[in-house]
């Protein structure tokens, strides 16, 4: 009988050709896949430590990052709007300022993040203090391949990082030989190529002799800006691509981050040469432009994503597929009529395998396969906004990121939000409520109409989604349908009275009824019956109250109801995202119900949800009564009212907190 360390039960796996498996088991024995088959075969030929239940998970290889910049953690955000040429301005110097401590805190931070978002291992071009870096990987349990920056000229390098060429050499050869192999062989040390414009000739050969001699990987910034091809031009007569070659520097080991400038000659050379490249979409994108990735991937070239570290965004590659997956459509695809050109296959092949290779270890990671280090996530597959759905008009928009859609990708990104029928709001769990409610405002801005998902989608059910964006949310026209049936059969002459005030006068009332008022009040009656079973009568009802009543009409004096809903009655409706606690909505449905604070409120309805996830309160309002229930969670907090001189700002302020 087989033992195994873990043993992942009932789950579906991503095969290495981008397909998915029946349900199956995972046996893993010192962290490498060692068996995957049948669950019965596994659970009856078998036992294991942990046993992990798979139902509704998708087993993946961990996505690879295949260029970041683990020191630049701490400026998450700073330099979104800073570009151009941010490396020199902000990032260098920022580096050079750094303490030891400072590495270490930035570095686990990091790998936090990485590991959120579903990111085992990834390549790190280097800043200083990479011992420390090296120690925040040890710690987390991640995979990484780590260099040193290296750089000994250029006038924009402040003083803290620039070496001479045997410095840099001698610095990383001791770095390598502390920490190569650490952590149970999960940290590679490698040198580096800052860019070609900060690194001498002396130094690049020096780089290029030292990693033969130890057998380890280069790593480099290349055809990153057009600075750098003319700085090339200008000093060697050669593209950044042809002057590495000229140095013996082209080759397997050598990882290049951006190749946002290469030529057709440069991609022939370096897939030739089995160059690994790495694309960094949002980075390129925001800055340099649009990378050739699908010549790339046609010159049989391997190829693989980054994030570029946290400065201008996050550390999330799967934000970098959607990203470059849109971006190659848009910049490459429709112009030859080719929608397809970035397929979603591809994508993940990138993200995994294109960066495995990068890191050297194609051999050992980036697919699902018995051989192979289990450096697996557990993808949560029975959630609504992954189900399949069927001939639906959608997009699933990333919360955190709408703003920064909406400006980057202008018309492109906002045609999809004004056409779509029902927009989900992914990772609401985890983003700050103004920050979604803004989300809201500017999605609204573009689509008035489309049900906006804000409610996280774990609380949802697969099913409600589905009737979510199959229906059209019809809450406010139902309610206003029914105040306007019970306000037409009191024209009617029925007995029940809808509009919930008694009336201060004495008037005569000829009809077939009940008698029952739905008013809400007792009354004194006074009947005069004159009739058989059959007959018509007449009744009197003399009530004690205000004047007012909220169907619009004054009643100082007798009279026969003969108008209708639609001349009287207005509607109010919103959604908010924003939490109350029961006693929030006893108040506020308390003043809603005895009071004019909001105007003659005849009818109101809603379903709002509390602080605690999943907890929902539903409320149904008449003059004077109100019910507060338990609900289950829906697409986003919505309220309607119904009734006469609605102060409608009033409404939005209560509701929504404004």
């Amino acid at each position: 009988m087989e033992k195994y360390d873990i043993l992942i039960k009932n789950c579906q796996v991503l095969n290495p050709d981008m397909t998915v498996s029946s349900t199956c088991s995972v046996g893993i024995k010192d962290s490498w896949i060692k068996k995957i088959g049948p669950t019965d075969e596994l659970m009856a030929d078998s036992s294991a430590s942990e046993i992990i239940d798979g139902k509704g998970k998708l087993v993946m290889p961990g996505m690879v990052d295949g260029h970041t910049h683990t020191c630049q953690q701490l400026l998450r955000g700073r330099v979104a709007d800073e570009y151009p040429m941010v490396w020199t301005r902000f990032l260098v110097p920022f580096e050079s300022n750094l303490q030891p401590e400072d590495s270490y805190i930035s570095g686990l931070l990091a790998c936090l993040e990485m590991i959120k978002s579903g990111t085992t291992a990834f390549a790190d071009s280097g800043g200083v203090h990479m011992d420390r870096v090296a120690d925040a990987v040890i710690e987390s349990g991640m995979r990484a391949a780590i260099a040193k920056s290296t750089m000994d000229m250029g006038n924009a390098i402040t003083g803290a990082m620039k070496e001479t060429a045997n410095e840099a050499i001698e610095n990383t050869k001791k770095l390598y030989q502390k920490y190569q192999g650490a952590g149970d062989g999960r940290v590679d040390i490698w040198f580096a190529i800052r860019q070609v414009m900060t690194c001498s000739r002396e130094l690049i050969a020096m780089v290029g002799e030292s990693a033969k001699e130890f057998h380890t990987g280069i790593h480099a910034h290349l055809c990153e800006h057009k600075d750098e091809v003319t700085f090339c031009l200008q000093n060697y007569k050669k593209r950044p691509a042809e002057f590495l070659e000229e140095m013996g520097i082209l080759g397997p080991n050598l990882l290049t981050a951006h190749n946002v400038m290469l030529s057709d000659h440069d991609i022939a050379l370096m897939a030739e040469r089995g160059v690994k490249m790495i694309h960094c979409p949002r980075a390129n994108l925001s800055n340099h432009g649009f990378p050739k990735a699908p010549q790339i991937l046609e010159a049989g070239a391997s190829l693989g994503l980054g994030c570029d570290g946290a400065a201008p965004s996050n550390l999330d590659i799967f934000d970098e597929m959607k990203v470059l997956r849109y971006a190659m459509m848009a910049y490459w695809g429709l112009p030859s009529f080719n929608p397809v050109v970035m397929t979603c296959p591809t994508l993940l092949k990138m993200a995994s395998q294109g960066g495995a290779n990068a890191l050297g270890h194609g051999d050992i990671l980036g697919s699902v396969e018995e051989g192979k280090k289990a450096d697996l996530i557990l993808l949560n597959i029975d959630q609504p906004h992954i189900t399949p759905s069927q001939n639906l008009v959608n997009t699933i928009v990333d919360a955190a990121k709408c703003k920064m859609y909406m400006k980057n990708f202008g018309e492109f990104f906002n045609n999809q939000i004004e056409n779509a029928g029902t927009v989900v709001l992914s990772r609401t769990d985890i983003t700050d409520t103004a920050k979604i409610q803004k989300d809201v405002e500017m999605i609204r801005e573009k689509n008035p109409k489309a049900a906006i998902v804000t409610t996280p989608l774990a609380e949802l059910g697969g099913s409600q989604l589905l009737e979510i964006i199959e229906k059209r949310d019809t809450m406010l026209d139902d309610l206003l349908e029914e105040v306007r049936e019970s306000h037409h059969h009191h024209d009617d002459d029925d007995d029940d009275c809808c509009c919930g005030h008694d009336h201060d006068h004495e008037h005569h009332h000829h009809h077939d009824h009940d008698d029952d008022c739905c008013c809400g009040h007792d009354h004194d009656h006074e009947h005069h019956h004159d009739h058989d079973e059959d007959e018509e009568h007449e009744h009197h009802h003399h009530h004690d109250h205000d004047d007012d009543c909220c169907c619009g009409h004054d009643h100082d004096h007798e009279h026969h109801h003969h108008h209708h809903a639609d001349e009287v009655f207005t509607s109010w409706g919103m959604e908010t995202i924003v939490p109350v606690t029961k006693d929030q909505l006893e108040d506020i449905l308390k003043r809603l119900a005895e009071t004019k604070e909001f105007g003659d409120v005849l009818r109101a309805k809603g379903m709002l949800p509390t602080e605690n996830p999943g907890e929902w309160l539903y409320f149904d309002l008449v003059p004077e009564q109100y019910e507060i229930r338990d609900g289950k969670p829906d697409y986003t907090g919505k309220v309607c009212v119904i009734g006469a001189s609605l102060k409608e700002e009033e409404l939005n302020k209560v509701f929504g907190r404004g």
